[in-house]
């Protein structure tokens, strides 16, 4: 009778012992080890795919509407790689819609009657609509007209705008809402316009009182970092524009002013309702355009300034007819 079997070898080198066979002492499929635990005592997790990733992949879409990427470390205790926990950085399905939407209207700027129609606006109107005084270059739609016809070549619905200007705007329609209640304080708001030297400034120092709010064009650009009183850099002439109209917007929610005052050039009353939308008070300094001119000389106004006047006077009068 054999004596008894000699006891099985188990150590590393053992060649029975490799993944996928069977023991011979043991009837276990032995398999690959499990990865060892990293610091922290936490098994390494495997990166989990959100949905939305899932469904564009098994569209065939890999990147549509965003970027992933995940990034993968090295434990140097234990030597396996751990993945860590994918960043997706999506846009919202609202964002991805209004961009579909916005691009479905697209046809209107390529259609020939646009052409025309943006020439005819451009030359009847020298200056941005948003009263910042610039020359315009882009024609904006008063309305959105969405992919309407009638809306979008309507010569009404239409006027002339600086192009920082003009997004500023289009970022206020899109994305811009203003929190909070009404307003219900009894505050003023009167508009002051006219052009360049005609003393908008001097007059609105002239009337308001102490603690009563001012919206200045170039007091927020020096403010803002212009370095000089009424010639700007152009780069910040949208930071300006969005400064003010949000200074303009606040009104409308609860505060405790008596009065404000909004100094604008604003030639044509559709300039001085977007300006300021609900004003209790507009006034308008007609000065002379030869006055304007030589106040201008004899404060050494920049170059630009006396052709500001001029077309400030071609708008104005247009817009009495």
């Amino acid at each position: 009778m054999p004596g008894p079997r000699a006891p099985a070898r188990t150590g590393p080198h053992d060649p029975l012992r490799r993944p996928g066979r069977v023991h011979r002492d043991r009837p276990v499929r032995v398999g690959r080890a499990r990865p060892q635990a990293r610091r922290g005592g936490r098994r390494p997790h495997r990166a989990v795919v959100p949905p939305p990733v899932r469904r564009r992949r098994a569209r065939g879409d890999h990147d549509q509407g965003g970027r992933w990427w995940r990034s993968v470390r090295r434990d140097g205790a234990s030597g396996v790689g751990r993945a860590a926990r994918v960043v997706a950085a999506p846009r919202s399905r609202a964002a991805r819609t209004g961009r579909a939407t916005a691009a479905a209207w697209r046809w209107v700027y390529s259609d020939p009657r646009w052409a025309e129609l943006r020439d005819q606006v451009l030359s009847e109107e020298p200056l941005c609509a948003a009263g910042c005084g610039a020359p315009p270059s882009v024609v904006d739609h008063k309305r959105p007209h969405r992919g309407n016809e009638a809306l979008a070549f309507d010569r009404a619905n239409l006027q002339a705008m600086c192009k920082p200007c003009h997004d500023s705007k289009t970022a206020r329609e899109t994305g811009f809402a203003g929190a909070g209640k009404a307003r219900t304080s009894p505050c003023r708001v009167t508009l002051v316009c006219g052009p360049p030297c005609s003393g908008k400034t001097s007059y609105v120092a002239e009337h308001a009182k102490p603690g009563d709010l001012v919206v200045d064009w170039d007091a927020l650009a020096v403010a803002l970092g212009s370095p000089h009183p009424h010639q700007h850099p152009p780069p910040l002439t949208p930071f300006v524009a969005e400064a003010r109209d949000a200074v303009v917007a606040r009104l409308e929610r609860r505060h405790d002013l008596a009065a404000a005052w909004i100094i604008a050039t604003a030639p044509r009353a559709v300039d001085r309702d977007r300006v300021a939308p609900g004003a209790d008070d507009v006034v308008v300094l007609a000065v002379d355009e030869e006055e304007c001119v030589r106040r201008a000389r004899r404060a050494g106004r920049p170059a630009g300034t006396m052709e500001a006047i001029a077309a400030w006077w071609r708008t104005y009068r247009a817009d009495q007819y």
